[in-house]
Order: C-alpha cells, then structure tokens, then sequence
C-alpha cells in the first residue's frame, strides 16, 4: 500500500517511521526542512555547535510514547536533560516563576490575584477528564474562574493589553 503524508513534524515523521516498516511512504512538507514546530538551527558560538530551537518545546520525562520512540530510534543517549526555567518580563522586570515563592513575589498580581491564580492551578490538577472542557475557550474559563485582572496581569501579553 502506499500512504502519503503531508507535513514532517513530529506527528508525520512518526506515522512515516511506524508506516514504512509495511507499507511504501511518501512525506511532503512544505518547508525547505524537515521538523515542523520540533525544527531546530544551529549556531557555532566560540567553535562549537549549538542547536537551538525555533519554537518553544519540551518534552516531560511523563512523555512514555516519544521517550519510546527516541529509545528505539537508539537516540536516548544523546537526550540531555535540563531543568526547565520561566520568568516574565513585564515593565521591564524579570519575575522568575519556579517555585510558590518565586510566583508569590509577582508583583504585577496582588495577593488576592495570586489567590485565585494558585486556586486555577490546583483546579486544573485536579481535572482528570478533559472531555467537558472541549468547547470552552481558554479565555472565557479563566476570566469566569479567576477575573479580569488576573487574565489581564498574568495571561494577557503585553501587546493585548494595548490593543484594548
């Protein structure tokens, strides 16, 4: 049989993989290269080779069927794994986000806002079933959850806020 995918992300090179092994494959992209939202380039700094992505991604040690995949690519090795680290930079200040501390200290938020930004957190742990949340918009969810001025303090970009 002969199957024709169209995209090389991470989501098309992996069907191509899985698929070839029985059937004949074609991939079309329209890019120049391969890796959709998972494509990196590479910078020499200093004589040495840095790949670095092009979009934000990650990958969770959680993530059992891409970590099976890199293992039977024989690719685990070449895994390097980092700690992760967020800040925002609002009005010209970095507020790291790590830890509880770092996010009690956003000062953008007051504390009732911080409140009710920890209280979205926990709710959103604790939902097992996705499924109703299908048809709700982001926005819409948090602003009834948390109010405007956590949505406006902590979600919204700073080019949204202007567009206002």
């Amino acid at each position: 049989m002969k199957i024709t995918i169209i995209g090389s992300g991470l989501a098309g090179l992996s069907a191509g993989y899985k698929l070839c092994k029985s059937n004949e494959v074609v991939i079309f992209e329209k890019d120049a290269e391969i890796g959709g939202m998972t494509a990196s380039y590479c910078k020499d700094f200093a004589g040495k080779k840095y790949f670095i992505e092009k979009y934000y991604h990650h990958i969770f040690r959680s993530d059992s069927e891409l970590l099976d995949l890199i293992r039977e690519l024989g690719l685990e090795g070449q895994m390097l794994w980092l700690k992760g680290k967020s800040a925002y930079f609002v009005d010209g200040k970095n507020y790291p986000m790590n830890t509880p501390a770092e996010i009690l200290r956003f000062k953008p938020l007051s504390f009732t806002d911080l409140v009710k930004l920890g209280l979205l957190v926990l709710r959103i742990k604790l939902i097992n079933d996705t499924t109703s949340y299908d048809r709700i918009k982001a926005k819409t969810w948090i602003l009834d959850t948390t109010g405007q001025s956590v949505y406006e303090n902590f979600f919204c970009s700073s080019n949204e806020k202007q567009i206002r």
